[in-house]
Formats: C-alpha cells, structure tokens, sequence
C-alpha cells in the first residue's frame, strides 16, 4: 500500500497523524512534527555547515538575549515565538546550546 499526505500546515499533519492512527489501530501518540519547505532546508543545510566550522564564533545565549530584545523592540515577538516553535521549544531556557547558532542565524535573518 502507497499513501502520500500533501500536508501544508500543521493543523492538517496534527489532524493526518490521528486518521493514519485510527487507520492503523494504534493508540494515539503525542507527535511533534514540523515542515520545511525546500528553501528553508537548504537554508538551514547552509546554515549547519556554517555553524559547525571551526573558526566559526560561539553563540551565547547571552547574545541570543540581546538580539531578541532588539527584535522586541521592532515588535517581532511573534516572529521570535515562530522560530522557537520551528525548533521545537517554548522557550529559550528548553533549547539546547547546540541548536544555539541555528536559532541566533534564524533570529538575524528577521533582522
């Protein structure tokens, strides 16, 4: 059996996971799934690459804090919500440090 889903948001893959489990008979299961168009994957492909050279300089959260007060202060809250979402977290204290330079790199290009 072949099945493809053509989802657009994440209503539709919340509402398509709980019918392929129904469909299954599986109980239901907290999934976290998240969407990237092609051109954010190659961004981020990009972006990963860049973040794990070597001489490339290390995120702080310090200086996570104060670029997302100057996003604040451009009212992009949202924006900055949006991008927490994207990597999987609320908010910055749940975020690894690892995923430190993707996030910083995504907060720069709301800039």
């Amino acid at each position: 059996m072949n099945l493809t889903v053509d989802l657009t948001n994440k209503n539709d893959m919340k509402e398509s996971v709980t019918i392929l489990q129904g469909l299954l008979g599986v109980e239901a299961v907290t999934t976290k799934a998240t969407a990237t168009t092609k051109k954010e994957s190659e961004t981020t492909d990009t972006q990963k690459s860049e973040a794990t050279k070597p001489d490339a300089p290390e995120v702080t959260k310090e200086a996570i804090q104060k670029l997302m007060k100057k996003l604040m202060t451009e009212q992009k809250r949202d924006e900055i919500v949006a991008v927490l979402d994207y990597l999987g977290v609320k908010k910055l204290s749940e975020l690894s440090t690892a995923d430190y330079p993707k996030f910083y790199a995504k907060l720069e290009e709301l800039v």
